[in-house]
């Protein structure tokens, strides 16, 4: 789950690469990726294209930073699951953090992503399989303290497995018209209610 490698010595500003990404990332997110070209980009941050290329070497490198900002703050999600609270309320706290992770991501920029730049949408699998091994732990820990219901936790993960290959499919996102942070709370919601005691 570590961070992408960067051109370190495009790194002038970070400052700066914060403030382009913070702007571009809403377009991103609506127009995906083909469709914005390094004009738009420099129209975007009303900047000329040797301002934007000193402090990013490609759209690649702006797409690599921003992805990179979203998997980082995904790697709280362990921490949060394992913390001391009650099991019940570090499920609950860590599915709404990343729930909120993903409210501004589109299946566009997702669809767009996987055609592009194969090699970033890597670095998504890769989140999704060790999410599913922390799961799996979490959800051991749970049927051995006897707050979730005994049952084969392969099934749980296999479960959540399914939902995340849906949920990072931007063709069926797209073409069902669901939106990945709904489409996240109601599967959560529905596994909350249904794996713990009453």
């Amino acid at each position: 789950m570590g961070r992408i490698s960067l051109d370190k010595q495009r790194l002038k500003s970070p400052k700066k690469r914060e403030d382009f990404a913070r702007l571009l990332f809403p377009v991103f997110m609506e127009e995906g990726i083909k469709n914005i070209s390094t004009n738009d980009i420099c129209n975007i941050l009303s900047k000329s294209k040797a301002t934007v290329y000193k402090h990013f070497d490609s759209k690649k490198d702006i797409v690599t930073y921003i992805l990179n900002e979203k998997l980082e703050a995904m790697q709280k999600f362990p921490g949060l699951l394992f913390s001391k609270d009650e099991y019940k309320v570090r499920y609950q706290k860590a599915v709404k953090y990343i729930s909120n992770i993903l409210e501004d991501v589109s299946p566009l920029f997702l669809s767009d992503l996987k055609e592009i730049y194969p090699d970033l949408w890597g670095h998504i699998e890769n989140f999704k399989q060790s999410a599913i091994s922390i799961l799996k732990t979490f959800y051991n820990d749970g049927i051995e303290s006897e707050v979730v219901i005994k049952i084969d936790p392969e099934y749980l993960i296999l479960q959540d497995e399914l939902f995340f290959d849906t949920l990072i499919n931007p063709f069926l996102m797209k073409s069902r018209k669901l939106d990945i942070k709904k489409a996240f709370d109601a599967y959560f919601e529905i596994r909350f209610n249904g794996i713990m005691k009453r």
